[in-house]
């Protein structure tokens, strides 16, 4: 069993050659330069490329159990990533140097199985039933347990430096994964099943939703509101009375009242014969929300959810996330109310702007697929909640531009101006003006689309201040 990496010239010729290769594949994936699916078996398919493999997969092991199976694989030979002679639970008697590898961290070289017949006949009798002839495989630790394994390598035999790396690349992809598919299927629902289930609505008019129950901002005294707001964007974390009566914007007799008087309410409308099911408690004299219960708040569920987008490089698995994400955004942070407050206003600023950056994402994507409708259509919705966004007034006009519909378009610069200060306003006709001029190529002083420049006053300006991503996607 061999652990070291040793090149000839030549090897180390082939192997440059074999990583740049990759490298340039792990660039277009993670752009999504690729008709392949955004999932870690086309990872997986590239890498048994660089070792000329046969096989290629992740092996999870239950070390307590003492069993181990497939996790994910790629048989190059069979074409397929569900047939596989691993039987659903292996014991590891007949592994115990894969055991060993896993608990030391260390790699497994074998360059051919006949090395090991006599010192290790049962994990021997183990590869020659699962037609292995050499193997080299590595560790993992940040998505369970077990081994990348690499069969029948016909290339870089001994490389296992190259497979660390590849191994962190697989089992990120799989995280991200999973992380993809919980977004996709997990919605704030309107109805909790259960008492211990409780929705957080803070973006839009606040609004506290469970089973049987449904409070909203005009329901919940504003010291409440503004407590609520507070420890359900510092998850887990606890305050006393000193710490919040400036938040709360009262003193700290007053807010015990207003506590007092919120759990009250709450145990009165659930019918509750004790506390357990209260959302605000008391740890030791400070104040946090209820650890017994599940709660979920669309603000903390937004950020989440904008880590697994920008994760995603398929740009249609990625346009659907941001659509999810876009329907979650019901206005701003509390909007309508306590307009004064500190805590809102950097909140409602934090908040907005995350929208507003995915969004334009959202449209850049969608324009560059082509679909200038749903770009029109999602760019009104966006401007009816924010109509300040000089990118979002860009994309509209753009993809108005694009559909061949130059009175939309001009109605829509002229929607832009009620809503732009002189600065923003300006920016915007640049913008507008670089990227068409990008894709027409035409005198703008004459012809069709000399009423929209000629009344946006471009005709001698000169062009600064302009948004790459945009001016550079006609």
């Amino acid at each position: 069993m061999r652990e070291d990496v040793v090149f000839t010239n030549e090897e180390y010729k082939k192997f440059t050659e074999a990583t740049m290769h990759q490298a340039e594949q792990l660039f277009q994936y993670m752009h999504g330069e690729r008709n392949e699916p955004d999932d870690p078996i086309t990872v997986l398919k590239r890498h048994i490329q660089f070792f000329d493999a046969d096989w290629i997969g992740l092996i999870d092991f239950d070390l307590d159990l003492g069993r181990w199976s497939t996790k994910i694989f790629y048989n190059a030979n069979t074409g397929s990533s569900t047939e596989t002679l691993i039987q659903e639970a292996e014991s590891v008697d007949q592994a115990l140097g894969w055991v060993r590898a896993i608990k030391e961290k260390k790699p497994i070289v074998i360059e051919d199985i006949e090395e090991i017949r006599e010192q290790s006949p049962e994990e021997y009798d183990m590869y020659k039933r699962l037609k292995v002839e050499s193997v080299i495989a590595v560790p993992y630790m940040n998505c369970g347990t077990g081994l990348v394994v690499v069969r029948n390598p016909r290339r870089f035999k001994n490389n296992y430096l190259a497979l660390n790396l590849m191994s962190y690349i697989i089992t990120n992809e799989i995280i991200n994964k999973q992380r993809r598919e919980k977004m996709e299927s997990h919605t704030l629902q309107d109805e909790p099943k259960s008492e211990d289930e409780v929705y957080i609505k803070l973006l839009g008019e606040m609004e506290i939703v469970s089973k049987d129950l449904r409070l909203k901002g005009n329901d919940i005294p504003e010291p409440i509101r503004l407590m609520i707001a507070f420890l359900a964007t510092h998850p887990d974390q606890k305050f006393n009375l000193d710490q919040l009566k400036d938040i709360c914007r009262t003193d700290a007799e007053a807010l015990k009242n207003y506590i007092y008087r919120f759990r009250k309410k709450w145990k009165s409308i659930r019918n509750l014969d004790n506390d357990k099911c209260q959302l605000l408690v008391t740890v030791e004299k400070d104040y946090t929300f209820n650890p017994d219960l599940v709660i979920d708040i669309d603000v903390n569920h937004a950020v989440e959810m904008v880590k697994v987008i920008e994760d995603t490089a398929d740009a249609v698995t990625k346009i659907n996330l941001l659509k999810q994400f876009y329907m979650m955004y019901r206005g701003d942070f509390l909007q309508g109310e306590i307009t004064d407050s500190m805590v809102v206003a950097n909140a409602r600023y934090h908040y907005k702007g995350i929208y507003i950056e995915q969004m334009n994402t959202m449209l850049k994507l969608m324009f560059d697929l082509k679909d200038y409708a749903g770009v029109t259509k999602y760019a009104g919705n966006i401007l009816a909640l924010n109509p300040r966004s000089v990118d979002i007034h860009c994309w509209r006009m753009l993809a108005l531009f694009k559909l061949g519909k130059l009175d939309l378009m001009k109605g829509a610069q002229d929607n832009a101006e009620q809503y732009l200060d002189e600065k923003e306003y300006i920016l915007l006709q640049n913008m507008v003006e670089a990227a068409v001029r990008r894709e027409t190529s035409l005198d703008f002083t004459r012809g069709k689309y000399e009423l929209i420049f000629q009344s946006m006053h471009l005709a001698n300006k000169k062009i600064v201040g302009l948004n790459p991503e945009i001016a550079v996607n006609m």
